[in-house]
């Protein structure tokens, strides 16, 4: 909607009206004051009548949908929206299948379990190596629990004590988001 004597002083954007002519136009307008005041602090929306003289007359955006126009005048001439398509369904998005596991509450320092093998290869592979032999035993030795001891130097919140060579549950799980794993 353009405003003012030649329709340069102010525009809005239309998005509603009243179907009475003697009705209201509401837009959205930038460079306005809530107040009305001419020097502008914001972006408002706003309420005009529809014979207001101010109101100079209606710029036509050609949506291929058709428009709808606050101008009584264009009533006659505005495109007439073609029939809607029916929709497809919306299908729901497939589970995401994740290759993150828990941690097993028996891999602790000084065991043996084959949790712990993989345990030796997601912190190679996330950078807190070397770990000696570490592919090939699953025995949470010194130097793995030398590489969880870097991995919470690097990552303090999950760490369960000042000095803990124990991976817990949640750290586990960041772990395996560092190595790659989703």
């Amino acid at each position: 909607m353009f405003f003012g004597k030649n329709g340069a002083t102010h525009t809005g954007l239309v998005y509603d009206y009243d179907d009475d002519p003697d009705g209201f136009i509401y837009t959205i307008e930038g460079n306005t004051n809530a107040d009305g005041s001419p020097e502008g602090d914001g972006v408002y929306e706003k309420k005009h009548r529809r014979k207001d003289a101010y109101v100079f007359g209606y710029g036509y955006p050609a949506f291929a949908e058709s428009i709808k126009s606050a101008d009584p005048a264009w009533k006659d001439k505005a495109p007439k929206p073609e029939p809607s398509k029916p929709k497809p369904p919306v299908s729901k998005p497939a589970p995401v299948k994740t290759s993150i596991v828990s941690l097993d509450p028996a891999v602790k320092p000084g065991v043996h379990h084959k949790q712990v093998k993989e345990l030796q290869q997601l912190l190679i592979k996330a950078g807190y190596d070397p770990i000696k032999g570490a592919v090939t035993a699953a025995f949470y030795g010194p130097e793995t629990q030398r590489a969880v001891a870097r991995f919470h130097d690097r990552n303090p919140k999950y760490r369960s004590g000042l000095h803990d060579p124990k991976i817990e549950p949640q750290g586990f799980i960041a772990l395996q988001k560092q190595a790659g794993r989703r």
